[in-house]
């Protein structure tokens, strides 16, 4: 299931990847942050402040301006409690305040004459406002009543009283506020879907980048096999991707090296063999036994086919005109009509037209081939063309003995013939398949043998199709 689901591309693999590593990092972040918080703090009861607070307002509100803060940081409660000043009143940090510290807020800002603002935060109860802490190990703030207080005004683990001085501007007395894993958890969740987005764009442009040149070879290596001329392949990328490139490019030479000497040889073969071949027939012209004359005429002129076939093979192995725009329908009907013509049974089926890129030349002497091949040993031939996921299917069926399956891929092979399922009156050195091969191959195409369920051989050239 996991690999169904896998993508197969190398880009969407490595951006996979990359995401699930991010998103593991930030789950281990999330971890570390929550083994950091602290489970100790302090709760404030309302008696605690009702004791100190007003103490610390008008004390401090007594000092100059610029000594207020040094003498509220050397008092006691400077253990429990920050001090601040700040030119505005910030905003109150917790509307739900209990009666008895709302009283106390009253009763700072007529003792004091200014304006004063307590805001707190109550401890997490059952259905209680505040906000979410782990259990604590509840440390009382000294000098507190540890007796339970009512339900209305249950201990605050953090407080704030903002006074307004003289000189218009803010002191705070507060109480750091205890770490809880809800900011925490949506800051890392915001910054994860941020970080998800960039790290998605970003690797998969330069994922796609690095994949480009082995794409290119993928297609490069693809039209070679289908006997394709490509240019040479860019030289861009990484080290390694060049390196690769560049011992394709190397490879496709000696390919193409080996295949243009070994067609030479072959018509070299061919073309040596007519001078011993004339003279042969030539020596067999005097013969005196009919008999024997007439067997030894119909050795030679095997031969000759064999010789002229073969210098055909080499000559088509290394020719490759330029590609011209050909329809093969009209190709495939006027080689239909031409054997009917001469009395032949060849009969064409499918659409009047299907363009395809080639040389016409070359795809003639293919259908050619098919159709002989199936003349030849069944005494007629149908083609059938039709259009097959974005490629040409011409089929040639005929009803002669078929093929063995184990030999079906066997007979494409130069010089190959099947003695027990073809009889060797009829002709042929076993080149005629082949070349068709080659040539269709030529074209980026191919052909498959199958043999039929009503008896016979079927020979398909599949081609893709021209725009």
């Amino acid at each position: 299931m996991i690999r169904r689901l896998t993508p197969r591309g190398i880009v969407p693999q490595t951006v996979l990847f990359a995401v699930g590593l991010l998103i593991a990092v930030q789950i281990g972040s999330i971890a570390v942050f929550e083994s950091l918080r602290p489970t100790n703090f302090t709760l404030f009861e309302p008696s605690w402040l009702e004791e100190h607070l007003p103490e610390l307002a008008a004390g401090a509100l007594a000092q100059p301006a610029a000594e207020r803060l040094g003498w509220l940081r050397a008092r006691p409660e400077a253990a429990y409690v920050n001090f601040a000043r700040d030119t505005v009143a910030l905003p109150d940090a917790e509307a739900d305040i209990c009666p008895a510290l709302r009283d106390l807020e009253s009763r700072l800002g007529q003792t004091l004459s200014t304006s004063v603002d307590l805001d707190t935060a109550r401890a997490r109860g059952p259905g209680g406002p505040g906000p979410r802490l782990p259990p604590p190990r509840v440390l009382r703030a000294e000098g507190t009543n540890t007796a339970t207080p009512p339900d209305s005004c249950r201990p605050a683990p953090y407080f704030r009283l903002s006074l307004r001085e003289p000189e218009g501007t803010w002191l705070r007395i507060e109480t750091p506020r205890p770490f809880t894993l809800g900011p925490v958890l949506s800051y890392l969740i915001g910054w994860l879907g941020m970080l998800l987005i960039a790290t998605i764009a970003v690797a998969w442009l330069g994922f796609r980048r690095l994949v480009l040149p082995l794409t290119a070879l993928a297609a490069a290596a693809e039209r070679f096999g289908r006997g394709l001329d490509t240019p040479a392949l860019p030289r861009n990328g990484p080290r390694e991707i060049v390196a690769i490139s560049t011992r394709f490019d190397a490879m496709r030479e000696r390919i193409r090296r080996f295949i243009a000497e070994r067609a030479a040889m072959l018509a070299a073969i061919g073309h040596d063999l007519r001078t011993p071949l004339t003279r042969l027939r030539l020596r067999v012209e005097r013969v005196a036994d009919p008999e024997l004359r007439g067997q030894l005429s119909r050795d030679v002129d095997e031969l000759e086919t064999l010789a002229r076939e073969t210098r055909d093979f080499s000559a088509i192995a290394q020719a490759r005109g330029a590609d011209d725009k050909v329809d093969l329908a009209s190709l495939a009907q006027t080689i239909a009509d031409a054997h009917a013509d001469r009395g032949d049974d060849v009969a064409y089926h499918g659409p009047r037209h299907a363009p395809v890129r080639g040389r016409p030349d070359a795809l003639r002497r293919a259908i050619e081939n098919l159709v002989a091949n199936a003349l030849r040993y069944a005494g007629h031939a149908t083609l059938r063309l039709a259009d097959s996921d974005g490629e040409l299917r011409l089929s040639v069926d005929d009803s002669g003995p078929g093929v063995p399956e184990a030999e079906l891929e066997r007979i494409l092979e130069p010089f190959v013939r099947l003695e027990e399922s073809r009889n060797r009156d009829t002709g042929g050195t076993g080149l005629g398949l082949a070349i068709a091969r080659d040539l269709v191959r030529g074209h980026g195409g191919e052909i498959s043998l199958e043999n039929r369920r009503e008896g016979g051989l079927r020979a398909t050239i599949s081609l893709p199709k021209s725009a």
